[in-house]
């Protein structure tokens, strides 16, 4: 997934390496993408990448307020693909607390079953 990412983010980049004027598609996806990943579960699993992430969009607009249109763009879309990346990354810490928090409660019927049995 990450490589797929990667290699996508690579192609975006070479096919707009001409640009010379402000990237508004690519400035306002990202700033969604941003909005997007401003939640409750990256925000609690994953909350410095999201800061990261943050700077990143303020590096980018820096990258506009000196007309570097160029390096805008790839960054806007590199912004895109980390919060795409932050979103299933947190998803994936949240599922997998709660799949541990549901084998220790297993583990604690099974122990009390075998307490009982005892008995």
């Amino acid at each position: 997934m990450i490589l797929f990412l990667r290699i996508l983010l690579f192609l975006v980049f070479v096919s707009g390496c001409a640009t010379k004027s402000l990237p508004k598609s690519d400035i306002s996806n990202a700033k969604m993408a941003i909005a997007q990943s401003d939640n409750k579960i990256v925000r609690t699993y994953a909350k410095k990448e999201l800061q990261k992430l943050k700077q990143k969009y303020k590096k980018l607009d820096t990258l506009i307020k000196e007309k570097r249109y160029k390096e805008a763009k790839f960054l806007a879309q590199e912004i895109q693909a980390d919060s795409m990346l932050l979103q299933k990354k947190a998803s994936v810490i949240e599922f997998e607390k709660k799949v541990k928090t549901k084998e220790n409660i297993l583990l604690d019927i099974n122990e009390t079953k075998l307490q009982e049995e005892d008995l």
